[in-house]
């Protein structure tokens, strides 16, 4: 696994660790990062910005509560990793699974291991679950689940992803 990867994973099992959950609200919460929710028919899914030190996460609450919760742990994310980029202007999210911009792309990653337990994955491949049934049963999006078996492959797993992660996925989330 290469360091920034290894820098993500590692981040994502201290925050777990720290909070004793990897429930992104309870790490929120204990975090002191505020969340507010809107509702608002745009294409805006959320946004993570810090104002006058005061961190906050905005998400749009016509999304279902996976996805929220997909979204959510997105931001934590951008927390995590890239709140100095905040200086300039927030995150805002149309779109979560990036992959053609770096920041967006760890935010991604962070998702995936906060969200989803190595472990469980590999009992579920274990029992002959698709990748698809694996995310439905785990209540993710399929791509977040690609984006969690490809790190795993990174760190010397050796899953054959018959499906790769879709940048264009959250245009079509119907708000």
């Amino acid at each position: 696994m290469d360091s920034k990867n290894t820098l993500i994973y590692n981040r994502v099992k201290n925050v777990i660790s720290k909070f004793n959950t990897n429930d992104p609200f309870e790490i929120a919460r204990g975090s002191n990062i505020k969340i507010k929710y809107f509702n608002d028919a745009t294409k805006l899914l959320g946004m993570y910005t810090v104002i006058e030190r005061n961190r906050f996460i905005f998400l749009n609450s016509r999304m279902q509560e996976y996805m929220i919760r997909m979204v959510l742990a997105h931001e934590l994310g951008h927390d995590a990793l890239h709140r100095h980029l905040t200086k300039n202007s927030p995150f805002k999210e149309y779109q979560i699974f990036d992959i053609t911009s770096e920041p967006e792309y760890e935010a991604n990653i962070f998702a995936a291991h906060l969200l989803l337990d190595e472990n469980k994955i590999v009992e579920l491949i274990n029992e002959e679950y698709t990748d698809v049934e694996i995310a439905s049963i785990l209540n993710v999006n399929l791509n977040l689940l690609i984006f969690k078996m490809n790190e795993m492959n990174r760190y010397g797993a050796n899953y054959n992803l018959r499906h790769a992660p879709k940048g264009n996925f959250f245009n079509k989330v119907k708000i």
